[in-house]
């Protein structure tokens, strides 16, 4: 083992891998932390997990026998890719009960407090090689708008995670200021639609760096399959995007 190894060996039995992210983000280079003693490992590609994830992370190495590859959401602090091989302790069959055991098995790897109320199924998809579980994220039952976590399963082990989860957005609450019809009026103002269009609402989570927020996303009908899709602050009315 060389001298950077030997250092992040250290970190990870010390420090739990805190400190094994050896040059900042951007960086091409990795440093390899491994538990001495042990075949478990993880490698952080991208700076760097908080305390309690790279506690979780050491955990996961150490249960599943496989190294790791991770790399961070600058955004949220928790993984956006995660590459390695786990297997249930029990044979499954069926994707998504494979993913849920991975998440309930590993849910401090993303501060998932309750895997089965956070994480929504969207869809399950194959390939000839591999499956697709994806999971939406949910804060108190609202959806997270762009959060979710794709999991890819092959042979019935999960060998790949892949996506964004955001601890944060629980603080945005479920009570909106703003009521949804006040807001498709927002939304049909800044479209100049008017009262002549139908619109659909959901309310959502909104994080992107700063305190999560709820808002509305409203679907204006405008005569095409898609419509035209505004989020609107639940607390100012403000277009946000």
């Amino acid at each position: 083992m060389d001298a950077l190894g030997r250092v992040c060996a250290l970190a990870l039995v010390v420090f739990t891998a805190a400190a094994c992210s050896v040059e900042g983000p951007g960086s091409s280079r990795a440093g390899a932390a491994v538990a001495e003693g042990s075949a478990s490992s993880f490698r952080v590609v991208v700076a760097g997990p908080d305390e309690g994830i790279s506690r979780a992370l050491a955990a996961l190495a150490k249960n599943s026998g496989s190294a790791w590859t991770v790399s961070f959401d600058a955004r949220t602090g928790t993984p956006s890719v995660l590459i390695g091989r786990w297997s249930p302790s029990v044979a499954m069959s069926a994707p998504e009960a494979i993913a849920r055991a991975f998440f309930r098995d590993n849910a401090s790897v993303w501060g998932i407090r309750n895997a089965d109320e956070e994480l929504a199924l969207v869809a399950v998809e194959g390939s000839a090689r591999s499956t697709f579980v994806r999971l939406a994220q949910r804060a108190a039952g609202v959806r997270v708008l762009g959060a979710s976590l794709s999991v890819q399963i092959e042979e019935g082990a999960i060998v790949a995670v892949r996506g964004r989860f955001a601890p944060s957005a629980v603080k945005a609450g479920s009570v909106p200021k703003l009521d949804a019809q006040s807001a498709v009026r927002a939304a049909a103002s800044a479209t100049d639609t008017g009262a002549r269009a139908s619109a659909r609402t959901e309310l959502v989570v909104v994080v992107d760096g700063g305190a999560p927020f709820l808002a509305w996303a409203v679907t204006i009908d405008t005569g095409s399959r898609a419509g035209v899709v505004l989020v609107v602050d639940a607390r100012t009315g403000a277009i946000v995007a």
